[in-house]
Formats: C-alpha cells, structure tokens, sequence
C-alpha cells in the first residue's frame, strides 16, 4: 500500500502533470473560444498575432524564470507546479496552432481548425507527454531506494 502512496507523490511532484495539465487548459479554453464565435487569431493594430506566438512568448517567459528561481534554489509550489503550469499554457498554444503551421498557412479556416487531424495530432503529444509521465514516474520509483 506504500508503494501506491509514494507512486502517488511522486507523480504529483512531477513538473511534467502540470505541463500537461497547462496544455490541456490552453488548448480546451482555445476551442471554446473559438466556438462561441472568437477569433482563431488576434489582431493588434492591423498586426495578427496567431496563438503560435503568444504561446511561445509565454514560454520564454517561464523558461527565463526559472532561471532566476533555480539560482535560488527554491522548492516552493511557484518553481514546482506554477512555473509548469503556465510552460504548459504556453506549450499547448503552440500545439494548437499546429494544424496552421502544418498546412503552411493556407485555407486555415474555422472548418480547419476543428479537422481530425488537428485534434489526432495535439492528442498524439498529449499522449507522448502522459508517456513521459509515466517514465519518470517508474525511473523515480524504481531509484528511490
């Protein structure tokens, strides 16, 4: 029963569940929007600005502070969970543009952007990342001793 528990802690001290769980929230709020009659992109003084870029700002700003807090050797729910989180905000922007970036821009309508392939793909790597997940999860597990 011991061994459940500790499975269980070590997953939810796990950087990369929150990443996921980011993602996932980026791309479940994306969808929504968009079907309640939102924008697939946002305009800003004639300049359009594809979720693709907001996503990587955002993770480039995650990354930077880590930085800052791993020089400072922090442990606190901002650097483990937080910090991981909004990467996985980020992260799942990006994947959402995917199917834009994939199809090199062309035709990329509303009809496109709720297309199999687009949701098979952000599934495809939202699995990989759960196998990710699992992987670390067993190797902690496994060189806990």
């Amino acid at each position: 029963m011991s061994s459940l528990k500790e499975i269980k802690e070590y997953v939810l001290e796990a950087s990369l569940l929150y990443i996921i769980t980011g993602a996932l929230t980026a791309i479940t709020l994306a969808r929504i929007y968009v079907f309640l009659g939102g924008s697939v992109e946002l305009v800003v003084n004639g300049i359009t600005f594809h979720h693709f870029f907001i996503g990587a700002f955002l993770m480039a700003i995650v990354g930077v502070l880590s930085f800052v807090i791993a020089e400072y050797k922090s442990t606190n729910v901002v650097s483990k969970k937080l910090l991981p989180f909004f990467f996985g905000l980020g992260f799942g922007l990006v994947i959402d543009e995917a199917n834009l970036l994939l199809i090199g821009g062309q035709a990329y309508t509303l009809a496109n952007y709720y297309d199999a392939y687009n949701i098979a793909f952000e599934f495809i790597v939202i699995l990989l990342l759960l196998g990710g997940l699992i992987i670390e999860t067993i190797w902690k597990y496994k060189h806990s001793d």
